[in-house]
């Protein structure tokens, strides 16, 4: 999709009152799309799905979706996989997560957002108390980014889900994890597939 086919569709979105889900994978989409797009999501206050997987948006269109994201009161699932967003792309997530309190899913899969971006995002869930679902993996995530991950699941009451396989997390990342488990009664499922955990 080129840039005058999104800024289309995003006309037509920002005047729709009845769609609820817009699946927009694999096509292309980067800056000039992703700003038309936030500008519809901004007119739009009906749409809860919000797919964008595979398509190159890079740092600034997601700061342009994530500019959108912060007021919306009616998005509850974003899925920015293999979107190039690097860190700080995940850290300007970080920021709309602050002042959002409706998403109730993120995924940001492999998009090497690391631990700044990591960081972001833990941050902003000391203030929100709507997500229940963030997804992290193959981000090149370390124990830095997962000690202020575990730091805020020891008082989060609403996030059931936690993926963070393939990253670069170490028995002492686990460690603070465990810890963290031991004081959370509300996540369900926690994924650390791939990593480099060893005996110790």
């Amino acid at each position: 999709m080129d840039p005058k086919g999104a800024e289309s569709l995003a006309q037509a979105l920002g005047v729709n009152r009845s769609l609820v889900r817009l699946d927009l994978s694999n096509n292309q989409i980067k800056t000039r799309g992703a700003s038309a797009l936030a500008e519809a999501l901004r007119a739009n206050p009906v749409i809860q799905h919000l797919v964008l997987e595979l398509n190159p948006l890079g740092h600034q269109g997601a700061s342009c979706i994530a500019d959108a994201l912060g007021p919306h009161p009616s998005l509850l699932f974003l899925d920015l996989r293999l979107a190039e967003l690097g860190e700080a792309g995940g850290a300007a997530l970080g920021e709309a997560l602050r002042c959002n309190q409706v998403l109730q899913t993120l995924d940001v899969s492999y998009n090497q957002i690391q631990d700044r971006g990591t960081q972001a995002l833990g941050e902003a869930l000391r203030n929100n108390r709507s997500l229940q679902n963030l997804l992290l993996r193959t981000n090149q995530i370390t124990d830095v980014g997962v000690a202020v991950l575990a730091d805020v699941l020891k008082h989060h009451r609403a996030l059931v889900q936690l993926a963070l396989g393939n990253n670069h997390i170490s028995a002492h990342g686990a460690s603070l994890l465990s810890v963290a488990l031991r004081k959370n009664r509300v996540i369900q499922i926690l994924s650390l597939e791939l990593n480099t955990i060893h005996d110790q």
